[in-house]
């Protein structure tokens, strides 16, 4: 064609129009050809329609007009994306529609390598459901009883919507309570269930169907405020007294802390207006003269019977919540009480015993008790007035009376009380204090005192009895000792003073000493004397402790008693028993007279008896010798034989004779004799006889009886026998005897020898067990008795060989089934005639024999083998002409199983789809592994292929196919054995359409920051178990593969949302499903919670503090709330770990609770980020501390600031100031922590103490240390006179202070000040206190003060026990004076001549005449001086300087002068009166002085 082209160029213009021609028929081919599909139109149509909502079903359909019943595949385009074609092969396209899915869509059709023209575009819009808003009225939270409406707004064009209201997870029913009205639901009379998460959404039956749910409104109900009534003095009260009832409403902080609502410090209490009601809450009290209010409180003046009722207040506010009512207090009055007056233990009693007043009023509380003593004045003591120790002058009347405010009950009638001294008892001894063993002592109790007396005895201050009399009959040394007794009266429980003590002295009687002659051992028929020695006088008083004395012997005082057998039998004379005063004789003595004896003394004077100790005399009939022969009785020539003579006998003494037959023999060198014993040294034949003994004792006339006779027999030297069993060939481990045989004698010890080894000793058998081949030779033996030998054995020779052991073979092997043959064989390699014996679990079980070879046969042959045949075998040969033993073989384990059953499994499942890969597994439990495999398919045998592949025991089908289904078995076999086994039939699934899991996620919303959400790949359980692959964000390449379903993904930021897939996978290769449609994980930054203390993070043991936990979040879902602290303390973390509430309260907080807390909140799985650690810190209880600015010394009109503080905490606190430790009444004043005096008037002198609360419910400090504050007036009528007058005392000194009033000094009394308390001077004589002896804890303030409680001139006083005091006037220097200051000493009295003085600390001046003086004192001047010299230092002084009086203007003076001179100067004097208005307060405004508080940062 190119050559007929270039031929054209050459202008051959025939060839042109014949390729023109040629080319149209050949493009009209090429066209019919590629458009035969061209009239095929595609059209996408969509249902349900083209406008859709999110979560509807989306069926989009390609309809081929024109494409005819051919198979078509269908290829999808959005948006002309090239990236989303999707291919199906059905002409629908369905999805569950999501906004994303908004676009336009178009298709084409495609069959082989053809495809039709692209279809006309169809938009699909994808909308949000309609949105549903809740709204609550009144605003959240609402109060209990309250009607609550609860607005469902949609956002739709739609209007015919039904509503569905939901609390937590169920939906609502209507009730009388719960009523709808349309979109509104009303929730009457709400109560505190009713608090919870309310939503809801509309219905209705056109599209769309159902709106969205709206978020979840939290409906909180909270409680309203309560309000308290208390009543002052109390609930119980009597006629005349005012009460005052104060209706005391919740705190806002507290309400709202209460509710769990967000803690606020705002103070509602200016806001709420009170009303009172009296006997029922609906009617309200008016107010009246008898009724005044104000604003809280509700006073109720002169209180009379008809008060008494039920009271109620009620709080009423403009703001919600806006009332409040208090539960009722019941007033009680009654008629002015009248005490009772009751005194314990009884009005009459001794001195030094305690009595109890005790002042009753009743229940009533709130009283001060004033007691009174014959006519002296009222003291305030408790409701119990205690005298310790009571002395006489505390005897008297006594009466009492109670005060409340200024209401006083009646008096008490008088109880007299008589005080006696208490008696002293004397105790007396009969017969006299220093007594003998035995006696009989009578002490006495003697009390002068008249009364019912009971007496109690004390000996060494131990009670011993209760009786007057105390008798000890047959005293012993136990009884001596020191005795006292006192007295008790029984119905009035009143004790005498314990009396003198007095010692009892007991002393021992003689001794005496019983002697026996000729010994306390004799023998029948010898004559016995018993002595009794009495004890010296002399011996007898130096022994007892008592004053020596040299008097003569008293021996020929006493007569004598003699007893037998008992200490009160007394032996009578007779011709057996003689008696010559001091001894008794027994002649010839019988068994009878051996008995105990005894004898006494008796004389006229005392001690006049005494007793010796008994004595044991032994009578016993003479004794018979035992005679013993060793070695032996039957000896042998040469031996040395020892013949011993035993007499059994208390004496030791005895002297031996020896016989021979006869015949008395005779010592010589063969026969020698050592006290008991006869040697014959060196025997010979002649020595062979009959042996006898006898005993005798030197001074006295007894002797034994002769021995028994012993025979004594002499033989030749012996040569012992040997032999050896069971014979002398023998195995190893058998046991061989040899016995070595002397004959009929005894006491021989027997030497073996072996081969040529040395001998060696043992008994006349030696036996070798468990014989070794060593063992084995020639043996001979001897026997030795002391130095004598026999001659030696014969020889014997013992052969050991090692010991067979068998060897047990089976067949055909020791794992046998059921049913088979097995023959056991014993086979010894040793030579001889062997018999066999088997043994079936010898060892294990302790079995016999189970067979016995009656002839040679080795063999042991079980048919048709069972369970009973199982166990271990073992066998043993035996040699029955001499019975020796093989070894036991090893024992050979037999096993006899079932045949074995095959198990047939299926990998990756039973069901299984098209082109996966199975493996069909056939698993015989068995020991055997020499298994053959035979596979079954529908009950026929399989072949191999290339499909079908066989491994052993497994069988694999590659790419299967839909035929491959049906049932599958297989069967073993083992060569050379007929056994087999078969498996159960296992049924194959091949299904044709490949699976695709679906996707979701926990949570299912918004997940945060720092948390985990769960991905799951569902599959259908029945398709069996998969591996699960994980895509992100795109499909390719995989994330991460897991073996579960389910994938934790770590949400580290925002960038971890996204899109997510899954498909599944198993086999190798792998087959995998479809992938799942794509998941969206929104993500969320997560929030961080933030943790506040209340009251402050340093808190101390006891406070209530409140931990909350705040989670900033846009959402309205409700946080849960998890705890914790760092620290050991375990019990407390778990309890802490309990806790799910946003505040953690902690109502008394302790040591253990310190510690770092951290707080996280959490949604569902979801939790927050963790908050900054707090550090709570607990320490010991709070306590205030006060100060004074600038000093608490001070003249009237001065300023002072009190300033109280928490010691280590400044947060939150609120002071209370009291004085003289009652609370101030404008104490509230100075809560800040400054309470401020200015100016400073007299009655503010006092001691002042502060406390600081915080909290709700109020956690209280300590009350401080006291600080007094001392306000001297300017003038004064009263003044306090100190004699010496000096501010400084040296210790021991006298002190006179006195009151001296101008007009009159009565009613004015001297009090005091000290580091301890405040109290009356105790030597007071009218208005004048004098101190004799002065001691440093005289240190203090004194001042005087009158009967109504006011305060002048206080002044300081100061004792030193050193030896150097500063002397200085006691009073204020006037400004403008001379100040002149002293050093004195105390042992002159007078100034010392040389001293340093100082102020402050620094030194002023160093004076020779120990004098200092300064000319013009100012203000300057002030300050705490002191004086040192060589011999010590002063204490310090305050000095004081006050302004002079003349600079006070007289604003009366300066109008008198001026109204005189000119009446044009008035507004001069206006001018000048202002003046003075401003620097001196009129006497009115001296009355009212001004207390301000100065704010301090805390």
């Amino acid at each position: 064609m190119f050559q007929c082209v270039i031929y054209i160029v050459l202008n051959e213009w025939k060839c042109f129009i014949s390729l023109f021609l040629l080319l149209l028929v050949l493009m009209s081919f090429i066209h019919s050809g590629l458009n035969q599909y061209a009239e095929v139109k595609p059209v996408v149509k969509v249902t349900p329609d083209q406008r859709v909502f999110r979560g509807e079903r989306v069926t989009l359909t390609c309809d081929l007009q024109g494409g005819r019943n051919i198979q078509w595949t269908y290829r999808w385009f959005k948006d002309r994306n090239p990236f989303y074609p999707y291919k199906t092969t059905t002409a629908e396209f369905s999805f569950t529609a999501e906004v994303s899915d908004s676009g336009e869509y178009i298709c084409r059709g495609e069959r082989s390598h053809s495809q039709t023209d692209i279809s006309a575009a169809v938009t699909l819009t994808v909308s949000d459901l309609p949105t549903s808003t809740l709204t609550v009225t009144p605003d959240s939270p609402a109060f209990t009883g309250e009607t609550v409406s609860l607005k469902c707004v949609i956002n739709s064009d739609h209007s015919d919507w039904r509503y569905e209201w939901n609390k937590g997870y169920s939906v609502l029913q209507t009730s009388e309570r719960y009523t709808v009205n349309r979109d509104t639901l009303s929730i009457v009379g709400a109560v505190k269930s009713d608090q919870g998460q309310y939503w809801c959404r509309g219905l209705r039956d056109g599209r769309p169907n159902s709106s969205q749910s709206s978020s979840a409104v939290y409906l909180s109900v909270k409680y309203s405020p309560t309000s308290t009534l208390t009543v002052t003095p109390d609930r119980s009260v009597f006629t005349g007294e005012t009460v005052n009832l104060k209706c005391e409403i919740e705190t806002y902080s507290n309400w709202r802390q209460r509710n769990y609502l967000t803690y606020d410090w705002r103070d509602w209490t200016h806001e709420w207006r009170y009303e009172w009601y009296k006997g029922s809450r609906d009617s309200v009290l008016q107010t009246s003269e008898h009724y005044t209010v104000n604003r809280d409180t509700l006073s109720i003046v002169g209180a009379v019977t008809s008060d008494q009722d039920q009271y109620w207040c009620r709080g009423l506010r403009d703001g919600r919540p806006n009332s409040s009512q208090s539960s009722s207090v019941s007033l009680s009055v009654k008629d002015k009480p009248k005490p009772i007056l009751t005194v314990k233990p009884q009005s009459s009693v001794f001195t030094g015993d305690t009595v109890t007043l005790s002042c009753d009023v009743g229940q009533s509380t709130g009283w001060t008790f004033l007691w009174r003593k014959d006519s002296n004045p009222e003291s305030t003591d408790h409701s119990t007035k205690t005298i310790s120790s009571v002395r006489v002058s505390d005897g008297g009347t006594y009466q009492c009376r109670a005060e409340r405010g200024k209401y006083y009950t009646e008096l008490s009638d008088t109880i007299n009380i008589t005080v006696s001294k208490r008696p002293k008892p004397v105790v007396r001894v009969q017969p006299d204090v220093r007594v003998f063993r035995g006696e009989t002592v009578t002490l006495t109790c003697d009390i002068q005192e008249t009364g019912v007396w009971r007496y109690i005895w004390y000996k060494d201050h131990y009670s011993a009895g209760q009786d007057k009399n105390y008798k000890i009959t047959s005293v012993d040394w136990s009884h001596a000792g020191v005795y006292s007794c006192r007295g008790t009266q029984p119905k009035a429980p009143q004790y005498s003073e314990f009396s003198d003590g007095v010692t009892l002295t007991v002393s021992d009687s003689p001794i005496y000493t019983l002697t026996v002659t000729p010994d306390r051992s004799v023998f029948t028929g010898e004559t016995v004397n018993l002595k009794c020695e009495i004890e010296t006088y002399s011996d007898w008083k130096r022994r007892n402790g008592l004053t020596h004395d040299w008097r003569n012997d008293w021996t020929h005082e006493w007569r004598y008693e003699w007893y037998k057998g008992s200490r009160y039998s007394v032996l009578q004379k007779s011709e057996r028993y003689t008696v010559n005063r001091d001894t008794l004789s027994i002649v010839g003595a019988v068994t009878s007279d051996q008995d105990q004896y005894w004898c006494r003394g008796l004389r006229d004077g005392r001690p006049n008896s005494s007793q010796s100790r008994s004595v044991s005399l032994s009578v016993k009939d003479l004794p018979t010798p035992t005679l013993t022969v060793t070695p032996d009785r039957s000896v042998f020539t040469g031996e040395t034989v020892n013949l011993k003579c035993e007499i059994n006998s208390d004496h030791s003494d005895w002297r031996y004779e020896w016989n021979k037959y006869s015949s008395m023999l005779q010592r010589s060198e063969r026969y020698t004799v050592n006290r008991d014993t006869l040697s014959i040294v060196e025997a010979v034949k002649s020595d062979q006889g009959q042996y006898t003994c006898k005993g005798h004792i030197d001074g006295r006339s007894v002797s034994s009886q002769s021995s028994s006779a012993v025979s004594l027999s002499v033989e030749d030297k012996p040569k012992p026998f040997l032999t050896v069993k069971p014979q002398s060939s023998v195995f190893t481990g058998d046991t061989v005897t040899l016995s070595c045989d002397v004959g009929q004698s005894t006491g021989w010890t027997f030497l073996w020898r072996k081969d040529s080894n040395p001998e060696s000793i043992d008994h006349s058998t030696k036996t070798i067990s468990s014989v070794r081949v060593s063992d084995g030779g020639t043996y001979q033996c001897r026997a030795e008795r002391g130095n004598y030998y026999t001659e030696l054995s014969d020889t014997i020779k013992i052969t050991v060989r090692e010991r067979p052991k068998p060897v047990v073979r089976v067949q055909p092997d020791g794992r046998v089934f059921r049913g088979e043959t097995v023959t056991l064989t014993c086979d010894i390699q040793e030579t001889g005639v062997w018999r066999y014996i088997w043994y079936k679990d010898h060892y294990s079980r302790g079995q016999d024999q189970i067979y016995y070879s009656a002839g040679q046969d080795k063999n042991y042959k079980i048919t048709s083998v069972d369970w009973s045949h199982a166990g271990v075998y073992s066998c043993r040969g035996t040699q029955p002409k001499a019975p020796q033993y093989s070894e036991f073989s090893d024992g050979v384990t037999l096993t006899v199983s079932d045949l074995p059953t095959s198990t047939l499994t299926v990998t990756p499942d039973r069901s299984v789809f098209t082109g996966e890969t199975v493996n069909l597994k056939c698993e015989i439990k068995s020991d055997h592994s020499d298994w053959r495999y035979e596979w079954n398919k529908d009950s026929s045998m399989l072949q191999r292929s290339e499909r079908y592949t066989v491994n052993r025991d497994t069988l694999s089908i590659v790419k299967a196919v839909v035929s491959d289904q049906g049932r599958y078995t297989c069967k073993g076999h083992i060569d050379g054995r007929s056994v087999s086994s078969r498996s159960r039939s296992v049924s194959l699934s091949v299904k044709g359409l490949k699976p695709k899991p679906e996707l979701t996620s926990d949570p299912a919303g918004a997940a945060l920051t720092g948390n985990t959400v769960t991905l799951t790949c569902r599959m259908d359980p029945s398709t069996g178990y998969w591996d699960f692959y994980w895509y992100k964000h795109t499909l390719n390449p995989e994330t991460e593969k897991t073996q579960t379903n389910s994938y934790r993904l770590k949400i580290d930021s925002v960038s971890d949302g996204g899109q997510y897939w899954c498909r599944a996978g198993r086999g190798k290769p792998v087959y995998y499903t479809n992938y799942s449609d794509a998941l969206w994980v929104n993500v969320t930054e997560s929030p961080k919670a933030v943790l506040t203390v209340r009251p402050d993070e340093r808190v101390f043991r006891g406070e209530t503090v409140t931990l909350r936990c705040d989670i900033k979040w846009g959402g309205d879902t409700e946080w849960t709330y998890r705890w914790e602290i760092g620290g050991t303390n375990n019990q407390y973390k778990n309890t802490l770990n309990q806790i799910s509430t946003q505040e953690l309260n902690i109502s008394s907080v302790d040591h253990f609770h310190s510690g770092k807390y951290t707080c996280t909140g959490q949604i569902n799985t979801q939790s927050s980020q963790r908050s900054d650690a707090v550090t709570l810190t607990v320490s010991a209880e709070a306590q205030a501390a006060v100060r004074v600015s600038p000093q608490p010394w001070l003249t009237e009109g001065e300023s002072v600031t009190l300033i109280c503080e928490v010691s280590g905490s400044s947060t939150g606190w609120t002071f209370s100031w009291f004085r003289d430790h009652d609370h101030l009444s404008d104490s509230s004043r100075g809560a800040g922590g400054s309470y401020t005096l200015s100016p400073a008037a007299l009655q503010h002198t006092g001691v002042y103490t502060c406390r600081a609360e915080r909290g709700r419910p109020a956690y209280y400090t300590h009350n401080s240390s006291t600080q007094p504050l001392w306000v001297t007036g300017v003038s004064s009528s009263v003044s306090l006179v100190i004699n010496p007058s000096r501010s400084q005392h040296f210790s021991s000194d006298s002190l006179s202070l006195s009151c001296e009033d101008q007009s009159n000094s009565a009613g004015w009394t001297v009090r005091r000040y000290t580091d301890k308390d405040t109290k009356t001077c105790s030597t007071q004589t009218g208005s004048a206190c004098v101190i004799e002896s002065l001691s440093t804890s005289d240190t203090g303030v004194y001042w005087c003060q009158s009967e109504s409680g006011e305060k002048r001139h206080p002044q300081n006083i100061t004792v030193h026990d050193g030896e150097v005091i500063l002397v200085s006037s006691v009073d204020p220097v006037i400004e403008g004076e001379t100040l002149t200051l002293h050093c004195l000493h105390r042992s002159t009295n007078s100034s010392i001549l040389s001293a340093d003085f100082y102020k402050d600390g620094s030194l002023v001046q160093n004076q020779t005449t120990g004098e200092m003086s300064i000319t013009t004192v100012s203000k300057s001047h002030e300050g705490f001086y002191y004086c040192k010299t060589e011999r010590g230092q002063s204490l310090h002084s305050w000095i004081s300087v006050r302004v002079s009086r003349s600079g006070q203007i007289s604003v009366f003076k300066v109008l008198s002068f001026l109204l005189a001179a000119c009446q044009y100067l008035i507004a001069t004097v206006v001018l000048l009166y202002k003046c003075y208005r401003a620097r001196v307060p009129s006497a009115e405004d001296q009355n009212q002085y001004a207390v301000t508080e100065e704010e301090t940062s805390i």
